[in-house]
């Protein structure tokens, strides 16, 4: 089996073709390298640099590979520059459909997306499970709900399997050392403050409803996430049985 992971050169898609090499699937990526590094790509699986925008490049790739399965990372992520640059962002919806219409042509029946959890917008609850209403604040998440629309359209005409996956900010290692480029989330900016290339922490926001009126924010760990993805069932069948998820926190802070 032929996995193709899109963005397998970033955070979280180089985890998950770590674990896809380690579990003994032939693994395809396909990253611009605009974000991801080269490096972090496991040596066993096949690189190819190209952007999915380029359908040219993604003809070549799906045309050469007998690729059964596809998960999807590849996508812009900022929500502050999403709304600075929404003709920018439009990507993330432009480069979806790109790989929906090969799969088309090329008769490729299941993926798994990576969306977010910015496709609810603010919570109305303090729980936010699947049926919570989507409303998103910024053209990031806009996007990530719209490519999963599209998704599912695609599904119900061109019968593609599918998994949307949201997931709240995400934090740990999964082994490969990675330090964010653009480093947006508490996590990666406690480092550099560490490292001493940011010279301080600043929290926003004093007015939440919380005891101190600090924000509150769900985390969660990188190799929970890519469980999460190699744990998804496409037409009844995962790719292997998930551990428990033990490792998710939701940060204060102060």
């Amino acid at each position: 089996m032929t996995i193709l992971v899109t963005g397998g050169a970033g955070y979280i898609g180089s985890v998950a073709v770590k674990k896809l090499i380690e579990r003994g699937f032939n693994v395809l990526v396909i990253d611009n390298l605009s974000k991801g590094k080269r490096e972090l790509v496991d040596k066993e699986a096949d690189f190819l640099k190209g952007d999915i925008l380029d359908k040219s490049f993604l003809e070549e790739v799906f045309s050469k590979s007998k690729i059964e399965k596809i998960i999807h990372f590849a996508a812009l992520k900022s929500a502050g520059e999403s709304m600075n640059s929404p003709e920018t962002y439009s990507q993330n919806i432009i480069g979806t459909i790109n790989i929906l219409n090969k799969m088309v042509e090329h008769k490729v029946k299941d993926i798994i997306f990576s969306s977010s959890a910015a496709v609810y917008g603010e919570p109305k609850r303090e729980i936010i499970e699947e049926d919570h209403s989507t409303n998103p604040i910024n053209f990031y998440g806009f996007t990530k709900l719209e490519s999963e629309r599209i998704i599912d359209w695609y599904a119900k005409l061109k019968d593609i399997s599918y998994i949307s996956l949201r997931y709240f900010n995400v934090a740990g290692d999964g082994g490969l050392n990675y330090i964010d480029p653009n480093a947006e989330n508490i996590f990666p900016i406690i480092g550099e403050v560490i490292s001493q290339k940011r010279e301080k922490l600043q929290v926003f926001g004093n007015d939440y409803k919380t005891k101190d009126g600090s924000c509150i924010r769900d985390y969660i760990h990188v190799e929970d996430i890519v469980d999460a993805h190699m744990g998804a069932r496409l037409k009844g069948r995962p790719y292997y049985k998930p551990r428990n998820i033990k490792r998710s926190i939701c940060l204060r802070a102060h």
